[in-house]
């Protein structure tokens, strides 16, 4: 599957994922921040009246046809469950380690990644 440049991402857990936000920020021609999603109004209310669209439903986010990526800054007992729905949805998929809480999301997860088109990647976002 070939990948339009700049990608336009969407950042779950806009508080936890600074990093990826920053990224996009220095990466403009690379990837464009299309959307935030996150259960906290306070964090989302930041990002009220700019071009970013704003969700807190996670559900809603996965339809929206402007996002070609998902970056997963949640907590990690979710990471398995969004990465699994968004690759379902038609996204691609950079997810904070852990990628799997238990051994069944490990092969659950494994699963749509194959029966999918879109990439999924697993990454750090701390330097060590």
């Amino acid at each position: 599957m070939s990948i339009s440049l700049p990608i336009r991402i969407a950042v779950v857990g806009a508080r936890r994922g600074r990093t990826f936000i920053n990224i996009a920020k220095m990466l403009p021609d690379k990837m464009r921040l299309e959307a935030v999603c996150d259960i906290n109004e306070e964090v989302l209310a930041e990002w009220h009246g700019t071009e970013v669209r704003v969700y807190d439903s996670f559900e809603k986010l996965l339809e929206d046809p402007h996002v070609d990526a998902i970056c997963l800054a949640t907590p990690l007992t979710m990471h398995a469950r969004q990465a699994i729905a968004a690759l379902d949805a038609g996204k691609h998929v950079l997810s904070e380690v852990t990628a799997a809480w238990t051994l069944e999301e490990c092969r659950d997860l494994s699963a749509a990644v194959r029966r999918n088109k879109s990439t999924y990647m697993m990454a750090e976002n701390c330097c060590f």
